[in-house]
């Protein structure tokens, strides 16, 4: 399988981890891309610390705490726009790919998943929608040739103390 091309997904790093590593996030991002006919969409991805990630979620979303991904999408007005832009936070990531023990870099990738799947029109908030959500996400995870997991999720810090 020929990856999409890289420059659909750029990266821009503002977090407190200087070197990620970012091809498996590329790969899901893109596949997302490409399993929907959007190959050709740009996605811009930044990576940020947990208190700016704090300082996004208060106030674009009300809420006081920090999560792990949110998505920005664009206006979809013009032919060449980009699809929408993607924020995620790196500890955030990093304590979820500890919880799930596995590579950060796949957490990454899952997260940049489930971020292109919203831009796309996904949405979660519903069981129901959960659920068909998190089944696409499986299926571009497998075809990007990730690991899948049966029900990923968002750990919550609470989760992590358990």
């Amino acid at each position: 399988m020929e990856p999409p091309p890289s420059t659909s997904v750029s990266i821009s790093n503002a977090s407190d981890d200087a070197a990620l590593e970012t091809d498996w996030l590329r790969r899901g991002v893109g596949e997302a891309l490409r399993l929907h006919d959007r190959a050709e969409a740009e996605v811009h991805v930044h990576f940020v610390s947990e208190s700016e990630m704090a300082e996004l979620n208060a106030r674009y979303r009300g809420l006081t705490s920090s999560t792990d991904v949110l998505t920005f999408p664009s206006g979809g007005s013009f032919a060449h726009e980009p699809l929408g832009e993607l924020v995620i936070s790196v500890p955030d990531a990093r304590r979820q790919a500890a919880f799930r023990e596995i590579p950060l870099e796949h957490e990454l990738a899952y997260l940049g998943i489930h971020g292109a799947l919203h831009l796309l029109g996904f949405e979660d908030e519903t069981p129901d929608r959960r659920e068909a959500m998190v089944a696409e996400m499986r299926r571009v995870a497998v075809s990007a040739g990730l690991p899948t997991f049966e029900d990923w999720h968002s750990v919550h810090a609470e989760e992590v103390a358990e």
